[in-house]
């Protein structure tokens, strides 16, 4: 059964004129999709996609984070980055024809508003400014992803870490290269591939002496987001 939702025209015409994507696209194509939206609130872990079937919502993250991932054989998660309040989940699923390659989850306390795809492709078309910038977030998540991949193979643990908290990061309100707050636990960053928990509680340690990150309940407060990449690219 599908959350509960209500309309949301105001909050959906706000945050669509806040996104870099839909800039300069008309202001009547604007207003008839937020007049689409709406609110989905998931108290609980939920699973929005499953791999091998295409979404047929665009969602904006406003609390609360969604995940991408897939279960290795023995049940434990494999998750990339998640998507933060202010992110978009996902550009890739609403504009490309082929199926999720992963799962997509809902953390527990999310709120998303979602925006019929198909109405988001329409928008699309008629600004073509819109699709470039569509085309731009794509790759620019792609290349996140294959230098997570790269600095998976290449780097040593603490430097890995540290490009994925900077990786994470970058979407984030707030100046660029700046400070930002991610809601990360020790268990959901040791799903991202950096091993058990207690390991990657070493590793933060790690880094907030080098003074890059500020460890809080449940919290990492990321000092500089310019410095933590350097270091991470080191």
């Amino acid at each position: 059964m599908r959350p509960p939702i209500a309309p949301t025209d105001a909050e959906a015409l706000t945050v669509l004129r806040a996104s870099a994507v839909f800039a300069g696209a008309a202001p009547a194509d604007l207003a008839h999709l937020a007049g689409l939206a709406r609110q989905e609130l998931y108290p609980v872990r939920a699973l929005l996609v499953a791999r091998g079937a295409r979404p047929d919502r665009l969602w904006c993250v406003l609390e609360g984070a969604v995940e991408l991932g897939l279960y290795a054989e023995d049940g434990r998660p494999a998750l990339l980055g998640p998507i933060l309040p202010g992110g978009w989940a996902t550009w890739l699923g609403c504009f490309h024809p082929a199926p999720m390659p992963h799962d997509l989850w809902t953390v527990p306390a999310t709120r998303l508003l979602a925006f019929p795809a198909a109405a988001v492709r329409d928008l699309a078309a008629a600004n073509p400014g819109v699709q470039g910038r569509v085309i731009e977030r794509i790759g620019e998540r792609m290349r996140e992803l294959i230098g997570w991949t790269l600095a998976a193979g290449l780097s040593d643990p603490e430097r890995r870490l540290a490009y994925l908290l900077a990786v994470i990061s970058r979407g984030l309100p707030g100046p660029a290269g700046g400070p930002a707050e991610l809601s990360l636990t020790h268990d959901r960053l040791a799903a991202m591939g950096l091993g058990s928990r207690q390991r990657v509680a070493r590793l933060l340690t790690r880094l907030a002496a080098r003074g890059l990150v500020e460890l809080r309940y449940g919290r990492v407060l990321v000092r500089s987001r310019k410095r933590l990449e350097a270091f991470g690219a080191a």
